[in-house]
């Protein structure tokens, strides 16, 4: 009773509204358009005009707003995606309630590691980050050739930018690798149905969407090589995304699916041992029709002396040789085959009581042969006698 009033609690609570994925998207638009008003706000009212098109002309508008309208969509990216997390996750953790063997103390522990979140380690998440950011900018601004007469105000924007994005994607990171880890562990403890899989879905989805965010960012930050000066530097920052993508993918499902190979290889042994079992009792079953078989071949065997055998034999195979070619085959071929079944005794009686002018020509062609054979059968009776 207790089981099932979990699952249904998971089923009412893992039911996703349907305008979750509309409000996300309106999300990420409205935040990235915040990001980049203010921006040009701030262009516009603290560097003037020109301050979006710089010295040359031959640029038309500065790479470097280009370039920190990349930041700040990506920034609007990471938002929703920690948005996201916070919404959906609570959803697939308890969906996995009635599929988990687990104490009431394991299963807090889980809970508090997914969603009890520090003060002091967001602070550290959040501060490596942001240190990240800014060794990556100091970079970029040291191997790259900065723009002739552009505003300063746009390097100051990037800076701060770069802050705050790599502060997001350090939060994220720690999250993503964090909540991997518990999802493994659960999944060791999965109870495993070989006839519905479908049960293990949220440690499906919670990998596919936690890879889905570094994909999608990386792609996203992919266009940031067209007016970066270093774009060495951006790649090895897409590469670092993507092991971190491949990681969030591969890691939350390892658990489950380690449980599920075993009960295959399990499944597979049941079922050898029973084939094994049944059949060991179908050799027992013939075994006695083919000792009774074996006796009545021995008592066959005793009641017919051999020089009668002998002779039996000769005269059957004497009889093939005076048959023609094609006839022969087809005797010999009905000693190897199949035995067919017995006919009914009126029709046996008709069949020999008329035997056919082919088989009255091969005994008389095969009694002169079988004499030899018949002689020494006599004489090895008479023998015996003696």
């Amino acid at each position: 009773m207790n089981e099932a009033r979990i699952a249904a609690e998971s089923n009412r609570v893992t039911r996703a509204k349907p305008n979750d994925r509309f409000r996300a998207i309106v999300f990420f638009f409205a935040l990235w358009a915040a990001i980049v008003a203010t921006y040009a706000l701030c262009v516009f009212g603290l560097g003037g005009p020109g301050a979006m098109k710089g010295t040359d002309p031959s640029y038309g508008i500065v790479p470097t707003f280009r370039f920190n309208t990349i930041y700040a969509a990506l920034i609007a990216f990471m938002a929703t995606a920690l948005r996201i997390e916070h919404r959906v996750l609570p959803r697939d953790f308890a969906a996995l309630r009635g599929l988990v063997a687990a104490t009431e103390p394991e299963w807090e522990q889980w809970r508090a590691r997914l969603f009890d979140t520090s003060r002091s380690n967001f602070a550290a998440w959040l501060a490596a980050g942001a240190a990240v950011g800014q060794v990556v900018n100091f970079l970029g601004w040291r191997l790259g050739a900065l723009v002739p007469g552009v505003w300063p105000g746009h390097y100051l924007f990037m800076n701060g930018l770069a802050t705050v994005l790599f502060a997001e994607m350090g939060v994220l990171g720690a999250l993503s690798l964090r909540r991997s880890r518990v999802f493994l562990a659960m999944g060791r403890r999965a109870r495993i149905n070989l006839l519905a899989p479908d049960e293990h879905a949220p440690f499906a989805r919670t990998g596919l969407r936690a890879s889905a965010y570094w994909f999608l960012g990386s792609s996203i930050a992919s266009l940031l090589t067209l007016d970066a000066g270093a774009w060495g530097i951006v790649v090895g920052v897409i590469a670092v995304t993507l092991a971190l993508g491949f990681v969030s993918l591969l890691l939350p499902s390892r658990g489950v699916h380690e449980r599920m190979r075993a009960a295959k290889e399990d499944e597979l042994l049941r079922v050898r041992l029973e084939i094994d079992r049944a059949r060991a009792a179908f050799r027992r079953e013939r075994r006695p029709r083919r000792d009774r078989a074996d006796a009545r071949a021995a008592r066959l065997g005793d009641a017919c002396p051999t020089s009668e055998r002998v002779a039996v034999r000769c005269a059957y195979t004497r009889s093939l040789r005076a048959l023609p070619a094609g006839a022969a085959r087809v005797m010999a071929r009905r000693r190897t085959r199949r035995p067919r079944r017995r006919r009914s005794a009126p029709l046996a009686g008709r069949l020999e009581t008329r035997p056919t002018r082919s088989l009255q020509a091969n005994e008389a062609s095969a009694q002169p042969a079988s004499e030899p054979c018949e002689r020494a059968a006599r004489c090895s009776r008479a023998k015996s006698m003696h």
